[in-house]
């Protein structure tokens, strides 16, 4: 089971006050050895106490002798459960957007359509923007990072990756979706568009209005992957 999203009291800086969002022990967590129920607890303290640093302080201000300074461990400690500090980001961010993907998952195993449910799934990251445009902004950036192992990290820390891939696979065998090309790399392809396309108008746009282009870029992608009744990608 994914750790759970918990909100806690606001923490309050001299203009404004931040409403962290901030990751929590699964339930199952307690049938664990002590030795991984620790590794997962430092984990956690590594990861809370890095977003509420860039939270306040802003992503670029915060080092990772900063966030190992106010966990009280040492920065080697910080490095060898995140060597960069966009792995804290991708950890927060996979979190974020567990609920939504635990109950599209949950949807496609009770048979629902996968077209419709591939529609909810774009709108996770969409409603990421509007909570986290910056860290949505991180996380993009990484998926589509020069570095290939580090693109990689990001696609492997990401659960919204492996489900889209399960609903175009779906989509595919019920003869939906275009099959000229594997599942895995069709969902790769949508959902990196998708993430740069929010990412770089998150920061610029708001509400109704990054709704609105999201949506329209959406459809164009969306036309190229789903089938009309004659078996063709839509015009």
């Amino acid at each position: 089971m994914m750790a759970g999203i918990a909100i806690v009291s606001c923490v309050e800086d001299r203009e404004y006050m931040v409403m962290q969002e901030v990751l929590t022990a699964s339930t199952d967590e307690t049938i664990l050895p002590l030795r991984e129920r620790k590794k997962r607890k430092t984990r956690r303290l590594l990861v809370n106490t890095a977003i509420d640093l860039f939270t306040r302080r802003g992503f670029d201000e915060v080092t990772l002798e900063d966030i190992a300074a106010a966990c009280d461990v040492s920065r080697g400690t910080v490095f060898n459960y995140f060597p960069y500090k966009e792995l804290m980001i991708l950890a927060f961010m996979d979190t974020f957007m567990a609920s939504g993907v635990q109950d599209i998952r949950s949807s496609l195993a009770s048979g629902e359509d996968p077209v419709s449910l591939l529609w909810r799934a774009l709108d996770i990251p969409k409603e990421a923007a509007r909570e986290r445009p910056s860290f949505l902004c991180i996380t993009a950036s990484e998926l589509l990072h020069y570095d290939q192992e580090r693109a990689n990290a990001a696609q492997h820390s990401l659960s919204y990756l492996p489900l889209v891939v399960e609903i175009v696979d779906a989509g595919q065998q019920a003869g939906k979706m275009r099959d000229d090309t594997p599942a895995a790399d069709l969902a790769l392809y949508l959902s990196e568009a998708c993430l740069v396309s929010i990412a770089r108008n998150c920061t610029t746009l708001r509400g109704d209005e990054l709704d609105a282009l999201i949506t329209a870029r959406q459809r164009v992608l969306m036309h190229g992957l789903v089938l009309d009744v004659a078996g063709e990608p839509e015009a």
